[in-house]
């Protein structure tokens, strides 16, 4: 796969086995069953080591490192490709522009801004987001309301 410019000039040359498109001025290539990310010359940001990569948004994107589930083997890179100093989570899902779910290999969840910072600590069943207001459930089906600093409201 390759990019050409209006001039028909190929700007990215043609190694990688899938290209995404462009987010953010970055997309994520294949190459060997590996990711990692290019920026809108060609030029890689990222080695590419990573079982799975997403698109970026507002800055970040997020990345696997492993193709096993049973490890923790998710984070988050910016677009210089620099890792995010952070955990490494079982999974993590955007819930908003900078709050992600993040779950733990037993499927307790919690919740955790860009930069890093635990807000709900994992150890709910259940997590939703909406207007500025974090719910949460525990095994024991007891339902907590908290704001988007991790204050409790209920």
């Amino acid at each position: 796969w390759t990019f050409i410019d209006k001039t028909g000039k190929e700007i990215i040359e043609p190694i990688y086995e899938s290209i995404s498109p462009f987010k953010e001025g970055f997309t994520a290539v294949q190459l060997k069953s590996r990711y990692g990310y290019i920026d809108n010359t060609g030029k890689l940001i990222t080695e590419i080591k990573y079982a799975a990569a997403e698109d970026f948004k507002d800055g970040f994107a997020i990345v696997k490192y492993s193709g096993y589930s049973f490890d923790n083997n998710y984070s988050f890179i910016d677009t210089t490709g620099k890792e995010v100093p952070l955990e490494r989570y079982n999974s993590i899902k955007r819930v908003s522009p900078n709050y992600f779910l993040i779950n733990d290999m037993v499927g307790k969840k919690g919740i955790v801004t860009i930069a890093g910072k635990k807000i709900i600590e994992m150890k709910y069943d259940k997590i939703s987001m909406a207007a500025g207001v974090i719910t949460a459930v525990d095994a024991k089906g007891i339902i907590f309301k908290f704001d988007k600093e991790g204050k409790l409201i209920n």
